[in-house]
């Protein structure tokens, strides 16, 4: 008994250094595991999903892809999806007949178009993991059930002539030339979507088209500033809340604004006075709709948009978004067809004369308002900066 206590007692301390071996080894596994799952949430919690649910197709057109071709390469297809799996008709079937069919030569162009400004818009989402996204804005989205399309109405971006489209796919008026201005805005009937809670349920859906309408940033204030601020507060149709507004700013920015000279009957806000407004940080929060940040109101790191137009190229990207609903029939209504390097000629023209002779200081200060809007949606600053 003796003996094999003292046997005991001999292979007892190399027992105890295999258990303290084992021990660290478990540790340190444990703690390798663990780190390994942190970062894996960090990571996935910093940068916007996308939402990977796609529709059946509704298109046969797909680009041809040239692998050699780096502008088109793998990283331009959405969803780590090829070109054959997001359209159903294979890339060599739509390649035999491409020479002799112009509109599928257009179609596929234009399909890499978009590939572009969704990986544009992609990467400023990664480059930007904190993006606000205010989903309080859910009511600038419009569901179109006959139609299968979510759109997002950007103010000031050509939403007008795009609700009277709508209105005739939804069968509410035969045809676009029939749709005054106040029943494109007003008696649409379109559904909105009423709260936030909804429209996460909507983006989930993979059988509605998901379309949004941009403009360049600068010029889109441009429009805001004529059509809702410059003009006579009391001028015949203006809405009060702008009328509101334009007072607002006068009195805030104008000298002497209250003395015996004012008159605001026939108020009229300067230029000067309205870029003063856009850039002082305590007005940002409370920024109307018309001249509020695009990417706040439309959620571009949220909502994986099929179609992206721009009102610069409107009638390329409305013919696509037509063609890709196989609506050829429809033509979107414009009078703006001169077009001038991505911008069009009459937005450039108003670029040059507002902001021609701005301040650098106030320029830089305006642009990092919306430097996000110029990132996500593809815009340089040039001709004004």
């Amino acid at each position: 008994m003796a003996r094999q206590e003292e046997e005991v007692l001999k292979v007892a301390p190399y027992l105890q250094r295999l258990l303290r071996h084992w021990l660290a080894v478990c540790l340190v596994l444990l703690t390798t595991c663990t780190t390994a799952i942190v970062i894996s949430y960090s990571y996935s919690s910093a940068i916007p999903a996308l939402d990977s649910s796609r529709k059946a197709a509704v298109s046969p057109y797909a680009p041809s892809v040239d692998p050699r071709n780096d502008d088109v390469s793998e990283d331009l297809q959405p969803d780590g999806q090829n070109l054959s799996q997001r359209f159903p008709q294979s890339v060599g079937e739509m390649n035999s007949g491409r020479d002799g069919d112009p509109d599928n030569r257009f179609m596929q162009e234009q399909a890499l178009v978009q590939l572009r400004r969704k990986k544009t818009m992609r990467d400023a989402c990664r480059r930007q993991p904190l993006i606000k996204q205010e989903e309080r804005y859910a009511a600038r989205f419009f569901i179109l059930k006959k139609s299968k399309i979510l759109y997002c109405a950007l103010p000031k971006t050509g939403t007008t002539n795009w609700k009277r489209v709508f209105m005739v796919l939804e069968g509410f008026r035969p045809n676009v030339e029939n749709v005054s201005f106040l029943d494109a805005n007003v008696n649409n009937g379109f559904k909105e979507v009423p709260h936030s809670s909804l429209l996460r349920q909507i983006l989930n859906l993979n059988t509605y088209t998901r379309f949004v309408q941009v403009r360049h940033p600068f010029a889109r204030l441009i429009s805001a500033y004529r059509n809702k601020i410059s003009g006579e507060a009391t001028r015949s149709g203006q809405d009060p809340k702008f009328t509101d507004i334009s007072l607002h700013i006068v009195r805030k920015y104008r000298r002497g604004a209250e003395g015996e000279d004012f008159n605001p009957e026939t108020l009229r806000v300067t230029w000067d006075e309205w870029i003063q407004y856009l850039t002082d940080p305590t007005e940002l929060s409370r920024f109307d709709p018309h001249w509020r940040e695009m990417y706040k109101l439309c959620l571009p790191c949220r909502v994986n948009y099929d179609v992206v137009g721009k009102l610069e190229t409107v009638e390329s990207d409305s013919k696509f978004l037509l063609n890709y609903l196989d609506l050829k029939q429809l033509r979107f209504p414009t009078s703006r067809p001169l077009f001038h390097h991505g911008i069009d000629r009459e937005d450039k023209e108003l670029l040059e004369h507002y902001f021609g002779n701005m301040s650098t200081r106030n320029l830089q200060r305006l642009y990092n308002i919306y430097k996000l809007d110029f990132e996500l949606f593809g815009y340089k600053t040039k001709p004004v900066l």
